[in-house]
């Protein structure tokens, strides 16, 4: 099952993510995102497992992923994104 959400941040080790549902703690997921840098669109997907779930008062709940091993590519565009 496939859900749209806001990316908030994203480091080496992982992403938080603004889902209006929760995701149980543990739940292994691939995460995928997609954004512009410099005019360029970077994409990339990972598998990652839910660290927490939090709600984020009437935003929805804040959800922090931690990546599983990465890509060589897929650690490129998050080095790139973090800079």
């Amino acid at each position: 099952m496939a859900h749209n959400g806001k990316l908030v941040d994203i480091s080496e080790s992982g992403v938080g993510i603004m889902l209006d549902d929760p995701v149980p703690a543990k739940k292994v997921c691939t995460v995928m995102c997609e954004t512009f840098m410099d005019g360029k669109r970077l994409s990339f997907g990972a598998r990652a497992i839910a660290a927490y779930s939090v709600l984020a008062g009437n935003k929805g709940y804040r959800i922090g992923f931690q990546f599983g091993a990465l890509e060589p590519a897929t650690s490129k565009i998050i080095a790139d994104l973090i800079k």
